[in-house]
């Protein structure tokens, strides 16, 4: 294919000595072609759950949904053969592919779970795209469209449903649910996160901050407003003492296995749910549905479904979900799939922390906080940070190239 002359950015290019194992960098970070329909692809992709995650979905036909995922995917594919900058060791291509086709047949098929399917195309539809533009464009545009929904419920636009929780009275604002607003506030937060690092203003702090704790105002949801909050101020005093670059072993190693960890930590509470009752009651009972899915399903190898019912109704239906992604993936997608996303996570996580730069470190850490409790780490429409498993594909180098900031 012929180069993108009128696009430039960081390329990785093969040597002009010819050795097709050594890469250099060609300093650019402006968005190519293939890029920008990558991004757009991924636009229209997002309007998918958009819509069916807010009272949107009641207003328009049961199709429309449905062609935005398809076309989205459909476009991200495309973005990928047009990205003619991208040389990768075809080995490394290879075994990352089997890889994440192995995770959509096993948490996709078998498990019955179609969010995966999206989350493999989008992984590998994204290798070699810059990911601080791509992550910095996708936060202005969720904030445009999520801004917008919650203004049009709270003007009674759209219904603004509201419920008595625990005698709290909790607003959806334009969702099907209460928590979903917060859950998308503290995601874009972390978009910023990644896409500003160290270059966090003072109105930018005061303007998160403020909408984190209105969100929380309305919704009265608790664990995605803490995490927002120690991840804002842990950020904003960072910034103010020009931290951007820490050789840290501590905040390295945190880095790399919090997420594992937290995951024996969620499974060992929910097994021996009776010796936390404490614990359960401050989880709003996670371990205890977390030890009735055990006793239910076991521990399997492979994927399967399972039976959840987040509604109460007349007929005695109980209420029943996973709302831990960590004991989400055990229960219902197996040990091998587990074992596998946590090696590849664990992975991605290493080369994060071997760029020492404090923001992706603080990142992560918040993105393994929010999956101990809560699914939205499984869902790319929240959690789009999850595309980086096609990264795996990339060298180390190459990895540096697309993570650093502009």
């Amino acid at each position: 294919m012929k180069r993108q002359a009128t696009f430039e950015r960081e390329e990785l290019l093969i040597d002009q000595s010819g050795n097709s194992n050594d890469y250099k960098v060609v300093n650019s970070n402006i968005f190519t072609l293939s890029d920008w329909v990558f991004f757009i692809g991924l636009l229209i992709w997002s309007l998918n759950e958009f819509i069916k995650f807010s009272e949107i979905s009641k207003s328009v036909p049961d199709f429309l949904p449905m062609t935005f995922r398809a076309t989205g995917l459909a476009i991200v594919v495309i973005s990928f053969f047009l990205r003619d900058f991208l040389r990768i060791n075809g080995i490394r291509f290879l075994v990352v592919t089997v890889l994440l086709t192995f995770i959509l047949f096993n948490n996709g098929i078998l498990a019955g779970d179609g969010n995966w399917i999206d989350i493999v195309i989008l992984s590998i539809g994204s290798i070699g795209v810059h990911y601080n533009r791509l992550f910095s464009m996708l936060a202005g545009y969720r904030f445009i469209i999520n801004g917008a929904l919650i203004f049009l419920a709270v003007r009674s636009v759209i219904p603004n449903q509201v419920e008595i929780s625990q005698n709290r009275l909790r607003f959806y604002l334009g969702y099907n649910w209460t928590s979903f607003a917060a859950h998308t506030i503290l995601f874009l937060t972390l978009l910023l996160l990644w896409a500003k690092r160290n270059d966090l203003k003072l109105w930018m702090f005061a303007g998160l901050l403020f909408i984190n704790f209105w969100t929380y105002s309305q919704t009265r949801t608790k664990a995605p407003f803490f995490i927002a909050v120690f991840c804002l101020i842990t950020w904003f005093v960072a910034s103010r003492f020009k931290i951007h670059y820490l050789n840290s072993r501590l905040l390295y190693y945190a880095t790399i296995l919090i997420l594992p960890m937290l995951t024996l930590l969620i499974f060992y509470l929910s097994y021996n749910v009776n010796r936390f009752p404490e614990i359960d009651t401050l989880l709003s009972t996670r371990l205890s549905l977390g030890r009735t899915y055990i006793d239910q399903y076991g521990l399997t190898m492979f994927g399967h479904p399972v039976y959840e019912s987040t509604y109460f109704d007349w007929f005695g239906r109980a209420y029943q979900t996973l709302d831990s992604s960590l004991m989400r993936y055990i229960v219902k997608y197996g040990l091998v799939s587990t074992g596998l996303f946590m090696s590849l996570w664990m992975y991605i996580s290493r080369r994060v922390a071997n760029t020492k730069d404090f923001y992706l470190d603080l990142l992560l850490i918040c993105l393994a906080l929010e999956a101990f409790g809560d699914p939205w780490f499984l869902f790319a429409s929240y959690n789009i940070f999850i595309i980086l498993l096609g990264s795996v594909a990339l060298k180390d180098d190459q990895f540096r190239a697309v993570v650093k900031s502009d």
